[in-house]
């Protein structure tokens, strides 16, 4: 994003940076380039880097340590690297120039259809100007930059133009589209919950598994490269994804007649923001909490309509990530309400640990069509839990 100048952390910064000029002969300063969350997905930051460099320099700045993904790979890396070494050069070059002559020289074939990418990336993040967040799921992707229907047709596109790629360009296009097979997923993923929407399973989602199949084949040979084994910093092996995608496949889209789920804070009243992943019929990512989980740093609570034409006893299912490093633990208890009669309470005893997720599973007897209520309270383990 576009610093603001008046902001209190960008005051703060400036004040840190004149302090320390006092004290040392050359300040640098260390950036960060890559979203740590997802080193894989094409992350717009060349423009950003170019528009904060003359605040850099106001300070006294004398040069810059722009921390990317370290020893792992990220796609359109190297494009990156010539345009940032470039730009610290002579900050009044254009970005969209720079991409255009490095690509046209060592993207002989491909380099038109990369910088067009590239670029216009680069152009909407900057007309946006959303935050460019260093720790960010790929849901805030598809919100401020990525653009599904462009993503896959120059997914599609650049596999066409690949047959023609000999040499290098070959290598480096046969990499990239392995990293970008993950990005692909990733739409699919994302896609599938909208679709869903109240969890109806969808013909349409099962006119793609061939197409599933083909993608995850593709990112399956990251094997082939030495730096492509993480997605992402922390826990972001490429196997475990591959793994959760396959049990994501075989146990995903099941019928839910739990409808038009809203979540909110049972102390501060203020509504969740994406609820509809309480809903959306797509089991969550045992080892990323980014991937497909509603989280929530208060007790909660969750209004929904069952439908239940015939009135019977239906089951009813909660999964809870477990991660304590980061804070997620099985909730203290749960309440469940129907017609705003509490019909039962379950304790942290109640739920199964199943490879770091926590399930309650209990069969529930609901009148037809009724509106149903959940209370999560999370874990009193430890202070600052989160759901």
């Amino acid at each position: 994003a576009v610093l603001d100048l008046n902001s209190i952390a960008v005051s703060s910064f400036s004040i840190l940076a004149n302090n320390w000029k006092t004290k040392v002969r050359h300040l640098y300063s260390w950036d960060y380039v890559s979203n740590f969350d997802d080193y894989l997905t094409p992350f717009p930051v060349m423009e950003r880097v170019k528009k904060q460099l003359p605040f850099f320099n106001s300070l006294g700045i004398d040069g810059l340590f722009l921390n990317g993904s370290g020893y792992d790979y990220s796609s359109f890396e190297d494009v990156k690297t010539y345009v940032f070494a470039a730009l610290m050069i002579d900050p009044s070059l254009e970005v969209p120039q720079l991409i255009t002559n490095y690509l046209q020289r060592f993207y002989p074939n491909t380099g038109k259809l990369l910088s067009n990418y590239l670029i216009g990336l680069e152009r909407s993040a900057l007309k946006r100007n959303h935050p460019t967040d260093v720790y960010s799921s790929f849901r805030e992707a598809l919100r401020t930059y990525i653009d599904q229907e462009e993503f896959f047709h120059f997914y599609e596109k650049l596999i066409q133009l690949n047959k023609f790629t000999v040499g290098n360009e070959r290598e480096r296009i046969d990499k990239l589209l392995t990293a970008l097979a993950y990005t692909k997923l990733q739409i699919q993923y994302a896609s599938a919950g909208r679709i869903l929407g109240d969890m109806k399973r969808m013909p349409q989602l099962e006119t793609n598994s061939d197409n599933k199949e083909e993608t995850l084949d593709r990112l399956s040979a990251y094997t082939t490269y030495a730096d492509l084994k993480n997605y992402k910093e922390e826990d972001g092996a490429i196997h475990r994804y591959i793994q959760d995608w396959k049990a994501f496949e075989e146990n995903s889209f099941k019928q839910n007649d739990f409808a038009q789920a809203q979540a909110t804070g049972l102390i501060s009243k203020q509504s969740c923001e994406d609820s509809y992943l309480l809903t959306d019929g797509l089991d969550g990512f045992a080892s990323d909490f980014n991937q497909g989980w509603f989280l929530a740093g208060e007790d909660i609570v969750v209004d929904g309509i069952f439908h239940n034409e015939s009135g019977r006893t239906k089951r009813f299912t909660l999964r809870c990530l477990v991660n304590a490093n980061h804070r997620m633990l099985v909730p203290d208890h749960v309440e469940f309400f129907c017609n705003s009669r509490k019909v039962a309470t379950y304790t942290a005893d109640d739920f199964e640990l199943q490879s770091g997720v926590a399930v309650l599973e209990r069969e529930v007897e609901l009148e037809k069509n009724v509106t149903v209520q959940l209370r999560i309270y999370k874990s009193k383990d430890i202070k600052k839990s989160v759901i």
